[in-house]
């Protein structure tokens, strides 16, 4: 009998050492998530101000709305065009806008690339009409601005293009109408005498982020994915380069060594799989500078130029 207590006792203050750890685990969880900016269970509505204020046009949008930030009296005049890709980079830009004294103009519009091409609807429905309607009214804006004009081009990379025969492509051929596609919008501002920038598409994870961050907070660096390689996706790249225009690559600000952070520096980067956190991207202004800088002071190039630069293979 006596053994048959000692056992008891025994079990008793093992499962009481037990209860106290995991009570102590998660009584460290709260304190531990409030040290992510921001919170995992806050960053899916992490999105810039202008999606909240009527800048991110909707699916049957064919206009964008005045959409003004920055100084609203500065001479030069930033546009941010394209899709939710672009427009994840705005408080970035905003921070440099401000401190350039420059307008910075938001023209985005859902599930549409800046590049003149046509798309499929995401999601079915066949050709995305709308999309199409917005960028011809966006780019007749920009034209309006002239030499005072610096655009800055940003957009998803998975979308589908259509092919003349009205036909969708795939791979290799897709990438290469998407990458035409952004080199005919280029094309298109710079005739008008603005300058242009390119910024480079983000990673995408594999998963939600802030879910999978929010399911062991003690430990987001198990939320790291390996970077994604897919150069028919990196047609936004090969653009830029063509186009001999400056191009933003946000890349190195968010993977190292061939591995994208989840946290950094306590900051949670991802509000989804696609999309960077409000927060995270307002910390990454300096490396819009060399860009913006470049673009300020470019002239505009004889449109020969265009296309003429050493393409993927050549690189």
């Amino acid at each position: 009998m006596a053994f048959s207590v000692l056992v008891s006792r025994l079990a008793r203050i093992v499962a009481a050492a037990i209860a106290a750890l995991l009570l102590a685990h998660h009584a460290a969880s709260p304190a531990q998530a409030r040290t992510i900016r921001p919170s995992p269970a806050a960053a899916h509505s992490d999105k810039a101000a202008p999606f909240y204020e009527g800048c991110m046009i909707g699916v049957r949008g064919t206009h964008s709305n005045a959409c003004l930030y920055g100084d609203p009296h500065g001479h030069r005049v930033l546009f941010l065009f394209g899709d939710s890709h672009a427009l994840q980079n705005f408080p970035a830009l905003q921070v440099d806008a401000r401190r350039r004294r420059w307008r910075l103009v938001v023209l985005t519009k859902r599930d549409c690339t800046p590049g003149s091409v046509s798309i499929r609807l995401e999601g079915g429905g066949g050709a995305y009409g709308p999309c199409a309607a917005w960028r011809r009214h966006v780019l007749r804006r920009i034209e309006r601005a002239g030499r005072q004009g610096i655009v800055a081009i940003s957009g998803d990379t998975t979308y589908t293009a259509y092919g003349s025969g009205g036909e969708e492509l795939y791979g290799s051929a897709n990438s290469a109408a998407l990458e035409a596609g952004y080199l005919a919008t280029i094309r298109q501002v710079r005739r008008a005498g603005a300058a242009v920038l390119v910024i480079r598409n983000t990673p995408e994870a594999p998963f939600d982020v802030p879910d999978c961050v929010a399911a062991d907070i003690s430990d987001p660096s198990a939320c790291d994915f390996p970077a994604p390689h897919d150069p028919d996706r990196d047609f936004d790249v090969r653009a830029a380069h063509r186009a001999h225009v400056p191009l933003v690559d946000l890349t190195p600000k968010i993977c190292s060594r061939g591995i994208c952070h989840a946290v950094i520096h306590g900051y949670l980067v991802y509000r989804d799989d696609a999309h960077l956190t409000a927060t995270y991207d307002r910390t990454l202004s300096g490396a819009f500078e060399p860009a913006l800088r470049r673009a300020a002071r470019a002239g505009v190039e004889p449109e020969a130029t265009l296309g003429e630069g050493p393409t993927a293979a050549g690189r």
